[in-house]
Formats: structure tokens, C-alpha cells, sequence
């Protein structure tokens, strides 16, 4: 991770994706479970050169990869939902359903099925143009959730009823540190024409993905697609 980071800093991208390709190369071999962690690493930086289609592509792999080792996904539920949202916002939503459809089969633990009713809520909001309120009210279980919120915060956004949409995903934000809710706020800020407010969150949540601090888990744009989704 340090090396790839050093690499990513210093522009030298040539070196990074061979070092990415043939560790995944070697890991992909042996079985080894940090694959999956490599495949995001992959991804990301793709983001992060502007190659959507080809993080697209690794992105979908990488699900493809999970749905084999579902067990892995009780702690990474959340991380689930986030990839999911890049997949969609990518063009990728066709590709994920199959996807979901699978990991619902195996009858996953409650934070999996609660992600995998999120995502599906959002393609169904993107075949409909409608709000999936029925997602909305069993992701909410009576009260407000993250989840709940950015579903009704994207049909809010393909409607264009951006009020609406600043409503929901500023509580979102307010309950989640996450910063790819933060990016979409500043999205929506953008759009309502709020473009102080908008340049002032995306440049402090950019200086936070690039700040190194050693006691606390890093969240480098490098280390996974919905951080360099956030950051770019």
C-alpha cells in the first residue's frame, strides 16, 4: 500500500498498473483472499486516470469474485452498497442485477441483504423513474437510514426535484462520514447553483482522502472505487 501510494504521488501511473497487475496476477494463482482488496485498488486508480470502462470492468469482476466468497462480505456490507453505487453511476446497473440476484440466493446475513435491497431499490428507481418507497420504508425499519436516504435522494435526482434531493442526501450526510455521501452532496449543492458551498466541501473532503494519519484506517483515493469516485 505505501509503495502504491508513492507510486500514485509521484506520477509514475506506467509502474503502478504493472505492479497492481502482476500482484493480482499472483494472488489470482494462489486464491489468495486479498484479491478482492487488489481488484479495488485496481479499479480505482482506473478512476482515477478517467478509464471508466475499464474500472467498470474490474469492478465487475471483483463482484463476480465475492459472490464466490460470500462469507467475506458480513464485514464489507457497506463497502457492498458503495461499489454498487459506482457500478450504477458508471452505466454498469445491467451488469450488477445478475449480481445481486446471486448474493440474495445465498441468503445473506441482515447488513448484506440490507445493501443488496439498497442497490436493487436504485436500479429499480432507475428502470421506473419512480421512488422503490417500499426499499425506502424497509431499509428506514420505521426511522431514518443511510441507506433509505440516498435511495429517495436518487430518485429525487432523476426527477430533478433538487430540493427534494438536498433534503434527503444532507441527512444522509449528517449520519454517515462517508465520503462518497459527501460527494454526492456536493454534487447536488453544484446543481442547485451553490457553487461556493459545493468548491468548499469538495476541496476539504479531497484534502481529508489525502491526509495521512497513522492511527486510523487510511481512506487514500487509491484504496478503493468509491474513494476515488469521491475524489476525482
Amino acid at each position: 500500500m505505501p509503495q502504491a501510494i508513492a507510486l500514485y504521488s509521484a506520477g509514475d501511473h506506467a509502474r503502478l498498473r504493472r505492479e497492481l497487475n502482476e500482484l493480482a496476477d499472483q494472488l489470482a494463482t494462489d486464491g489468495a483472499p486479498q484479491l478482492h482488496d487488489l481488484r479495488r485498488m485496481q479499479a480505482a486508480h482506473a478512476l482515477l486516470l478517467g478509464q471508466d470502462q475499464e474500472a467498470r470492468r474490474i469492478l465487475h469482476d471483483a463482484l463476480v469474485w465475492a459472490t464466490g466468497h460470500a462469507s467475506g462480505l458480513d464485514q464489507r456490507a457497506g463497502e457492498l452498497a458503495e461499489t454498487g453505487i459506482v457500478m450504477i453511476r458508471l452505466g454498469g446497473g445491467a451488469e450488477l442485477l445478475p449480481i445481486l440476484t446471486t448474493l440474495q440466493q445465498q441468503r445473506p446475513a441482515a447488513p448484506v441483504a440490507d445493501s443488496i435491497a439498497f442497490l436493487s431499490g436504485m436500479l429499480e428507481v432507475q428502470r421506473t423513474g419512480q421512488r422503490a418507497e417500499t426499499a425506502e420504508r424497509q431499509l428506514g425499519r420505521g426511522g431514518d437510514s443511510v441507506f433509505g436516504l440516498l435511495l429517495a435522494a436518487y430518485a429525487h435526482e432523476l426527477r430533478g426535484e433538487l430540493g427534494d434531493q438536498y433534503t434527503a442526501i444532507s441527512r444522509a450526510a449528517r449520519s454517515s462520514d462517508s465520503p462518497l455521501v459527501k460527494t454526492l452532496l456536493a454534487q447536488c449543492l453544484a446543481a442547485m447553483g451553490r457553487t461556493d458551498e459545493a468548491r468548499t466541501l469538495r476541496t476539504t473532503l479531497q484534502q481529508e482522502l489525502l491526509r495521512c494519519r497513522l492511527r486510523e484506517r487510511a481512506r487514500h483515493p487509491l484504496l478503493g472505487p468509491e474513494l476515488a469516485f469521491a475524489f476525482r
